[in-house]
């Protein structure tokens, strides 16, 4: 009996250590692999675990992103091949990426409701040829604005536009910087354009009923030549830096335009409060205002620095021979500042629009403070709704009316489009400038004949009633 007992515990004593060796076999056979996901920006679901066991199998949840649709999980982040939707017959780890997409509306129009899609139009150029829609005011937090569409081009290079359409619907843009991008010509080659604005370049698209407010365009810029055949185009303006397309219902407001340029390279110099430049023929640009200040000191050393600068309150210049510009205004302080070596510069200066040839206005209106300086080396042209420095479009204004105090400082002879002293009633309708403006020639004090206005202060003070005399009843009082 004591011989069985002893053999009883001996077996016990072997089978239980074996017990114990099998079960740590069968953990160290045990293979559990991560799961890591690629959120872009989303929010991940807790029921996505993050390790999984070999044999297991797991059906996906879908994560969230306030203003997209969740398109699927994908194992590669260029979306290629068909969405996962469970994890099974794993060997690996695995690493899973989120796809978004923007929703659209019953009209298939993307929508915008959030600076997160704001950014991702932006940052896609394969949806700059759709068509969307603004759902909520954004304030965009003082961030740096890169634009919609290309900012520079090179021959065909970099130049795609904004050829889609975009419904502000009577929302608000606010708060953000734009900033222009300096360039060096050494790894480019001849000719370089520079455009910069909410939307950079604006190709046959329409942008309607958009309010951007508080838009800062400030810095200091140097551009570099290469060669003697060196030369560019920079555009500036808040709401696009050129359009050929068509634009709204759009104000810029409270926005502030302030640049310190030196160039020592042929440049041309476009800028505007609502627009930079423009293709007005076959487009649209009306009902649109712009309350903005705008403060360019430019210096052109001489030598490579031949320059134009076109600079307005709500377009700097167009290249159109046609079209029409109505029912537009701008209110603001213009400064304008050139400094040139070389006699082969001009500058044109304006309320509404600084360089527009044979384009009709219509129902529109400038109220400025224009304050310009100018060497003798430098043309200037300066005028109330444009400064084309020509008489040639006085029947291409219909209902237009400006009012002006001109600050200027330079060289009297090549003063075009002010009307002062004997020029008033000869030239009324060639000038655009109205006759109870107030012009300060070099110091000169210049008034009108008919009512005398001391400052631009007091203009601004008798905009109400110059306003409600005038029958603007198609915008609303600006202050």
């Amino acid at each position: 009996m004591k011989k069985k007992l002893l053999s009883f515990i001996f077996a016990i004593c072997l089978i239980i250590p074996a017990m114990f060796m099998l079960s740590a076999c069968t953990k160290e056979d045990e293979r559990y692999f991560e799961v890591k996901y690629n959120l872009n920006g989303g929010i991940n679901s807790e029921q996505n675990i993050t390790t999984i066991k070999e044999d297991e199998d797991f059906i996906l949840s879908e994560p969230t992103r306030e203003g997209f649709v969740f398109d699927g999980w994908y194992e590669s982040k260029t979306f290629d091949g068909n969405a996962v939707i469970q994890i099974d017959d794993i060997e690996t780890n695995v690493e899973l990426f989120a796809k978004w997409s923007l929703p659209q509306n019953t009209n298939n129009e993307y929508i915008i409701s959030n600076v997160d899609t704001l950014i991702y139009l932006k940052d896609n150029k394969d949806l700059w040829d759709k068509n969307f829609s603004l759902s909520n005011s954004i304030d965009l937090g003082g961030i740096i604005w890169e634009g919609i569409g290309d900012s520079y081009y090179q021959g065909s290079m970099y130049n795609k536009g904004f050829s889609g359409t975009f419904k502000g619907n009577g929302y608000t843009i606010s708060n953000f910087k734009l900033e222009i991008k300096s360039y060096s010509p050494f790894v480019m080659e001849h000719y370089l354009n520079n455009r910069c604005g909410f939307f950079n370049y604006i190709d046959g698209g329409k942008v309607s009923g958009l309010n951007l407010f508080n838009v800062n365009i400030k810095g200091n810029y140097q551009f570099g030549r290469f060669n003697d055949f060196w030369e560019g185009v920079v555009i500036i303006g808040c709401l696009a830096g050129y359009c050929d397309g068509i634009v709204e219902n759009c104000d810029v407001i409270a926005s502030e335009i302030d640049l310190n340029i030196y160039s020592d390279i042929y440049n041309n110099f476009s800028i505007g409060g609502l627009i930079g430049g423009a293709t007005v023929e076959g487009n649209s640009i009306k009902n649109c205002k712009a309350y903005c200040d705008i403060n360019i000191d430019i210096a052109l050393p001489g030598g490579y620095s031949t320059s134009n600068m076109d600079c307005a309150g709500l377009i700097g210049g167009t290249n159109s021979s046609d079209g029409t510009i109505s029912n537009c205004c701008f209110v603001g302080d213009i400064v304008c500042n050139q400094y040139s070596a070389s006699n082969n510069t001009e500058m044109h200066v304006a309320g509404l629009v600084a360089k527009s040839w044979s384009i009709m206005f219509e129902n529109c209106f400038a109220i400025s403070n224009i304050s310009v300086v100018a060497n003798s080396y430098s043309k200037t042209y300066v005028g109330g709704i444009n400064a084309n420095g020509s008489s040639e479009n006085s029947d291409r204004l219909n209902n237009c009316f400006s009012k002006m105090m001109v600050d200027y400082r330079g060289a009297e002879e090549i003063l075009y489009n002010l009307q002062i002293e004997e020029e008033i009633n000869d030239y009324s309708s060639n000038y655009y400038v109205d006759d109870d403006s107030l012009f300060i020639i070099n110091g000169v004090v210049y008034k009108s004949e008919i009512e005398e206005l001391t400052s631009y202060t007091t203009i601004k003070n008798n905009l109400k009633t110059i306003w409600e005399e005038s029958g603007w009843n198609w915008h609303e009082y600006p202050y």
